[in-house]
Formats: C-alpha cells, structure tokens, sequence
C-alpha cells in the first residue's frame, strides 16, 4: 500500500481552486455560482486519508491533527481580528468580539451579528468539522485501529442524526451540526475500505475506465452544481465526489499515478489556499475597483490570475513557512512522547496529510 497518493494530491488541488471561483463570484450562463463543489470533495478526501492515518501510523494521531491544522488557521485568523479592531473597513462581517475570537480559535461554532454561523475566518466553518471528526476518530482510535476512521465517521452521522432530531429554534450547535456534510467523512472512510481491498493485478486492465471516472466526475461535479438545486443537488456532488476520490485512489493503485509535479505542489499547499484565497480575491477586487475593471476576480481575466496569484503565494507559503514550522511542530510531539529507541526506529520524514 503506497504511502502517498500523489492522485488525491491532484484532486485536492482542484478542490482547493474550485473553492476560489464562490469567493471570486465568478457565474457560469443563467447567473449560477458554482465551486463549493469543492469542499464536498475536500471532504470526503478528509474521510480517506484519516482512514489511510489510522492503519498506517496512527501515533499521536489527535496531536499531530492539531500540529497540522491549528498555526496556520490561528495566524489568519488573529491577523483577521486584528483587522477587525484596528481597520474595520476592510472586514465587513467581522466584529472586533474577544469572545467570538475564542470560539473561533477553539473550533466553536456561534453566530454572527448578519446571522450565519461563521467564524472569525469564515472559511474556517469547515474546520469546525473537521475538528470534532478529528476527535471522534481519536476515540474511535480506543477501540480499534482498523477501522477508526469508518468508526469515527459513523460518531459523525449519529451526531447529524441526533442533532437533526433535537435542534430548536435558537439553538446555534445543533443547527450548525444537523447540516448533512458530515457524512462526506463516512464516504471518505468507505472509499479507503474499497481502495486497501484492491487487488492491483486485477485493476490493471481497467486503466482507461478509471481515467474516465476520473476526469468525468470532475466535470459532472460542476455540472451538478449548475444545473441541480437543493437535496439532489447535495447528492449527486456527494455522490461524484465519492467516485471521483474512489477512481483516483484504485487508478493509483495500478501504478498510474499523478505525475505533474505543479499540481501535486498545488494539492500539498491546498490548505493555504483555502485559508489565504478571500484575501487575495479581495486585493484583485480594490485594485479593479478603478480602471482596471478587467481584473475583477468576476472577469475570466482576473479570474486566471486569482487562480495563479492565489496558487503561487500559497505554494510559497507551504514551503517557506507552514511545512517547516509543522516539522519542527510534530518533531516536538514526537520527542516529548517517545523513547530515543523508538524514535530513531520511527520514520523521519515529515510531508504533510
């Protein structure tokens, strides 16, 4: 089983540019915003890899989640406060709210003054997820190490059940946990169980229709979003995003891997991106506020260069800045809960999942 699937590289790479396009307010014909499609795979690609953690090296799993989520969502999102207390004009949804910056920084969902349940980054609404998946699969990790990923995304579906069923008006935690993106983590985890059961012999002749899933799930993803509304809609990205991690995963397993090296570079800085992109699109969109209407984030032209602007800062960002900081991070971790015997046993290199 191979240790890094450079193919999910690629599919969060195109996850992670997907997302700019809602942000950059960019529309397809009729009017329509597409591109939160891509949290959808973002996703179910988080079930998978926990799945892949769990049974490859499930070590300080919990402590090496917050290693590598939490600096660089609580740099952005001191610096967005700061923003908020010191130039508010530049924030317009964020308050200055020492208490909502706490709630922020401890993956507390609470609502907004304009009414939508957001943190202080409000992109981070995600992480919010993420976070209690994390800790849902460390005490799945208690049980078994198998399956503590398929069994920590179950915890998830119970708690989407259950807070569908107890939620009332008002109440801001059961509300953000009854919306059904949780469950993404469970088809994750289930495209993790179709993957370490395939036997690679058996796929090499199916090369070709796995290229095509591939490549026409990520197509149908964006047409779903166009064109579907509401439940279906919900469904058939969760539905596309499953296969498409599923083909991608048994196309690698084959021995086709992705090989181009700047989307691979693109996937590893996926998280900068999505933490960084609103700020980029929001520079591109004061610059075109005068005469350069043309590179308005909404313009195809402005929108290329969100995509490489956006891309290229965060590629950077990743190598300069948040893989060494999360080496020396998890070398910490590491060092302060296992033996010199154990540690000069344990693998050293650190790249980032």
């Amino acid at each position: 089983m191979k240790n890094q699937i450079e193919s999910l590289q690629g599919l969060r790479a195109y996850a992670a540019l997907a997302v700019i396009l809602v942000h950059a307010k960019f529309l397809l014909p009729g009017g329509v915003s597409v591109g939160a499609l891509g949290v959808h795979v973002f996703f179910v690609i988080s079930g998978f890899i926990m799945a892949h953690i769990c049974v490859t090296n499930p070590s300080q799993f919990l402590r090496r989640r917050i290693a590598r989520i939490v600096p660089p969502y609580w740099a952005i999102t001191l610096i967005v406060f700061l923003f908020a207390w010191m130039a508010p004009a530049y924030v317009h949804t964020t308050t200055a709210d020492p208490v909502n910056l706490l709630k922020s920084l401890f993956f507390v969902p609470y609502m907004k003054e304009s009414g939508v349940i957001q943190p202080v980054l409000y992109v981070g609404w995600s992480l919010n997820w993420e976070m209690m998946f994390y800790v849902l699969v460390s005490v799945a990790l208690c049980v078994t190490r198998r399956y503590a990923s398929l069994l920590g995304a179950c915890l998830v579906a119970i708690l989407w059940l259950l807070s569908t069923l107890l939620r009332q008006p008002g109440d801001v935690l059961l509300r953000f946990y009854s919306i059904p993106i949780g469950l993404e983590f469970l088809l994750g985890a289930i495209a993790y169980e179709v993957y370490s059961r395939a036997d690679a012999s058996k796929l090499a002749g199916w090369q070709g229709p796995l290229l095509f899933c591939v490549l026409g799930s990520m197509v149908a993803l964006f047409l779903v979003e166009w064109l579907l509304q509401g439940t279906l809609m919900f469904v058939s990205l969760a539905a596309f995003a499953f296969l498409a991690v599923c083909s991608a995963t048994l196309l690698s397993a084959t021995g086709r891997d992705l090989k181009d090296k700047r989307l691979i570079a693109i996937g590893d800085a996926s998280y900068i991106i999505y933490l960084i992109h609103p700020f980029c699109i929001s520079f591109l969109e004061k610059v075109a506020s005068g005469r350069l209407k043309f590179l308005a984030p909404d313009h195809i032209v402005g929108l290329m260069i969100s995509l490489c602007l956006v891309a290229a800062i965060s590629c950077a960002i990743h190598v300069y800045i948040e893989l060494p900081s999360y080496r020396k991070i998890r070398r910490l971790i590491e060092r302060k809960t296992t033996s010199p015997q154990h540690a000069a046993l344990s693998p050293g290199k650190a790249r980032r999942t």
